[in-house]
């Protein structure tokens, strides 16, 4: 067999080429000095030696490995692959290996990167592989394959190999959603040599595939029946229907009322007063303050009303969706979590202030719990779904399309504009599977459901929660 390493691909002044390395003259000791001999005499200098010749003396070392050995390094290299999405068996990974390992302060002979480097040397010499054809190859593969992922035509074959791709860009520290990272990408990859099989192309040609599929714009593929909410103050109960409705529909249910999650919502019975000048009333990171059909007002005579923050709705939240396979989980409002929720098909409950204009009513509200904590709200506390977006070319977010309950239609505004409002909370809850199995399977259609149960509407009220007069 012929390896042309060192014609094609420079392994630096310390390695041969394969050619030299397994090389045999019976006739000139010396020559075979490098193969024979070097593990009787790497007692005292083995890391000089290594690092001088590190595929010279892999070689000589484990050339003649037993299959158990053989099988050692094989697990090294799926541990290495693991945490490397450009790991492969080609001459371009194992100079990626030798570089790092030649770096290293010190020659570790039992560390998982030799044996994986050691793996991708004997693969490729039990394969009889031309080396140079080989390069010559990867450079048409590659320059081919990058045409067809710069045109979208590299989308992942299924949703597993799908989900791989977008974890493999996190690992790598890649923004899926920004055009200059994937150009980035690319630069990588015809650089390094980087070969279709390995994660990182595959990763590159999925979020390449993405940015031209979306042109700019995402957006849930399932409608939410929304309606305006019944209440003043009904706002967090408009938007947990639409929340919760969004997954019933996709998985064929019937959408539920917005009454029923006015009795999901627990409420704070402590009423409004004022004690030596300083405001008390109830926790809203607890459970819902005032009455839902109260008023929110700078004024304390007119001070009926408030809501509930995200830390008090999200245990009832998670409760929901659990029973369609979900968990939710509180976060920032942050555009990259905002745009990987709609991409992975769910949106997003975000808390707001209708205005920031004090003309307009807009004020900071503060007082005190019962048990004596500080609490934070502001006149004009709202909520809304998020189930759209538009984004640059570098990106970020322009525009984002959502539900809220003051109107019965989508609306759409700058991201700008609703970050400035939505800063005063900076909270939002997301979406995501669940690893626990679904125990309670929702009713389909075709089932027989009862209908749901209406409330009277009034001042006050009961059982439910909410609070009287």
């Amino acid at each position: 067999m012929a390896f042309l390493v060192s014609a094609t691909v420079s392994l630096g002044n310390f390695s041969p080429s394969f050619a030299e390395i397994t090389k045999k003259n019976p006739g000139d000791s010396g020559k075979t000095e490098a193969v024979s001999g070097v593990a009787e005499r790497i007692s005292k200098s083995a890391e000089t030696l290594a690092k001088r010749k590190l595929s010279a003396y892999a070689l000589s070392r484990y050339s003649q490995a037993p299959v158990p050995t053989r099988e050692r390094f094989a697990k090294n290299f799926e541990s290495v692959a693991k945490t490397d999405p450009t790991a492969e068996i080609h001459p371009a990974y194992l100079i990626q290996l030798e570089r790092k390992i030649l770096s290293a302060p010190a020659f570790k002979e039992d560390g998982a990167l030799f044996w994986a480097y050691v793996h991708v040397l004997l693969s490729l010499r039990d394969s009889k592989a031309d080396v140079g054809a080989m390069a010559a190859l990867r450079k048409a593969e590659l320059s081919e394959m990058l045409e067809k992922a710069s045109m979208g035509d590299l989308p992942a074959e299924n949703p597993e190999r799908k989900r791989e791709a977008f974890e493999t860009l996190e690992a790598v520290a890649v923004n899926a959603w920004s055009s200059d990272q994937v150009s980035r990408m690319r630069n990588v990859i015809d650089e390094r040599q980087i070969g279709p099989e390995t994660r990182y192309f595959r990763a590159y040609a999925v979020a390449r595939s993405e940015l031209k599929e979306r042109r700019g714009t995402i957006r849930l593929k399932t409608e939410i029946p929304h309606e305006k909410q019944q209440w003043s103050l009904s706002c967090e109960a408009n938007s947990m229907r639409d929340f919760v409705n969004y997954y019933r529909i996709s998985q064929g249910a019937w959408a539920l009322p917005e009454s029923s999650f006015v009795f999901m919502i627990p409420s704070d019975p402590t009423p409004l007063r004022h004690e030596n000048g300083v405001r008390i009333w109830g926790n809203p990171n607890r459970a819902f303050v005032g009455k839902m059909n109260g008023r929110q007002s700078s004024n304390p005579n007119k001070l009926t009303g408030y809501g509930i923050h995200a830390d008090g709705l999200l245990p009832y939240l998670r409760r929901e969706l659990k029973k369609y396979g979900l968990q939710a989980e509180k976060g920032a409002f942050e555009q990259n979590r905002i745009l990987r929720s709609l991409s992975e098909g769910n949106p997003v409950f975000f808390w707001y202030v209708l205005s920031t204009d004090p003309s307009r009513g807009f004020s900071r509200l503060q007082w005190k719990t019962e048990d004596g904590q500080d609490v934070t709200g502001f006149v004009g506390q709202h909520v809304g779904i998020i189930v759209g977006a538009k984004f640059g070319n570098d990106g970020k977010i322009t525009e984002i399309s959502y539900y809220e309950g003051k109107t019965d239609r989508v609306q759409t505004e700058s991201f700008e504009s609703i970050s400035l409002k939505a800063k005063w909370f900076d909270e939002a809850i997301y979406a995501k599977k669940s690893d626990s199995v679904n125990e309670n399977p929702l009713p389909k259609f075709s089932e027989s459901v009862p209908a749901p149960r209406k409330k009277n509407v009034r001042t006050g009220a009961s059982k439910t929660g909410l609070l009287t007069e």
